[in-house]
């Protein structure tokens, strides 16, 4: 359920436009202003801290290349524990670890090999990289400028110490939960619809996002709210990004959903994020 001041916000926020021709320009980062008016207009929207809105309007955001795209997801692969820590053969004391847990320096590094190679295969699906408190756009994605920098922008809000992030802690735990959240905040601020409303359209077509198969389970178990005594809005899911604890963002939402859908929406929502 949305907010119903969310109407005067955006009357009050201008609506600020991206269109892919600017990458064709060949500038380097995209204009700072327009990133401060998206960062104030999304914390606007959810209600967030001015400390937050601060952090946003103050992120940098750059095009990048592919190849240098691909270095920055590896940097961040590794970073959040995706990727199988490279070892230098001849060193005994690693040789010793790997034999005890039954694989040898030359299979883990085989293994990082691959990791690294399904990488740069799935480079493509990406557009934007929210890393060290700045934004990296990569310049040949096919996704729509303008979803791509109020996703990583909502990532810049919600970002605390240390590369914590939303719901995603350094080792990259709760990832998918965290981006289905954050995607679902950027399509309630766009579209002003309520859950099973922007459900439906997603279904039919009429909304074409990336994390369409995470946007749904919390769609559906936000929606869920909506037919209970306490219904959980926007604004309250933003509130549980800036804590990051998941496990109670997980608990609050699902107690809160109908007796009716409770049961299911709870273990297609344990199936697709874990308990």
């Amino acid at each position: 359920m949305v907010d119903p001041t969310s109407s005067e916000i955006n009357k009050n926020v201008q609506e600020i436009k991206y269109t892919n021709e600017e990458i064709g320009k060949g500038q380097a980062t995209i204009e700072q202003s327009k990133v401060a008016a998206t960062a104030e207009k999304l914390g606007s929207f959810f209600k967030m801290p001015e400390k937050n809105i601060n952090q946003g309007r103050k992120t940098q955001a750059f095009y990048v290349s592919d190849d240098e795209f691909y270095d920055l997801l590896r940097d961040y692969a590794g970073q959040m524990g995706l990727l199988t820590k490279e070892f230098d053969q001849s060193d005994e004391i690693a040789q010793e670890v790997a034999m005890a847990f039954g694989t040898t320096i030359k299979d883990l590094n085989n293994r990082r090999q691959e990791q690294l190679m399904n990488l740069e295969k799935r480079v493509q699906n990406f557009g934007g990289l929210y890393l060290h408190g700045n934004i990296y756009i990569k310049k040949t994605s096919d996704i729509p400028l303008d979803t791509i920098l109020r996703h990583e922008i909502l990532h810049a809000l919600v970002s605390r110490d240390n590369d914590k992030n939303g719901f995603q802690n350094v080792e990259g735990r709760n990832h998918f939960l965290n981006e289905g959240v954050i995607q679902t905040l950027e399509l309630a601020e766009r579209y002003n619809l309520s859950p099973f409303e922007m459900l439906n359209q997603i279904h039919e077509g009429k909304i074409n996002t990336p994390y369409k198969r995470q946007i749904e389970v919390v769609l559906l178990a936000l929606g869920a709210t909506e037919h209970s005594d306490n219904p959980m809005t926007y604004q309250e899911v933003a509130k549980h990004l800036l804590e990051g604890d998941a496990t109670l963002f997980k608990l609050n939402l699902l107690s809160r959903g109908a007796t009716d859908f409770r049961g299911k929406i709870t273990e297609l929502f344990i199936k697709e994020f874990g308990i």
